[in-house]
């Protein structure tokens, strides 16, 4: 990456569209970065499990300006957690709980999407 000292317009190539990459470009682009994304896949198609957002994670995208879209997308987790590979809970979540305290629950969505 590389801006001008004066500042000018800087250029940014971002090596990944998952995530991290789209979330960089935004980034960029809101503070007048010229990005360009290079991603090898031909499309961004789900691969593995869905996503689960935290109130921290959807803060993060309000402020890149897609959180809406996102939420838009998303369904709410009000129940869950983790359990063993034989069914034995080690943690579980309160989803109700969570939205009382920050605001939203815990919301799952596909990685393409």
């Amino acid at each position: 990456m590389g801006g001008s000292g004066s500042g000018g317009v800087g250029r940014a190539v971002v090596v990944g569209g998952g995530i991290g990459g789209l979330a960089a470009a935004l980034g960029l682009r809101a503070i007048g970065w010229e990005v360009t994304v290079a991603e090898r896949a031909a499309a961004l198609a789900d691969v593995g499990a869905g996503i689960s957002l935290h109130a921290n994670g959807l803060r993060a995208l309000d402020a890149l300006g897609v959180g809406d879209a996102v939420r838009a997308a998303a369904r709410p987790q009000y129940t869950g957690g983790t359990r063993t590979p034989g069914g034995r809970w080690l943690a579980r979540m309160d989803g109700a709980a969570l939205e009382r305290r920050l605001g939203t629950p815990i919301v799952g969505i596909p990685r393409a999407d």
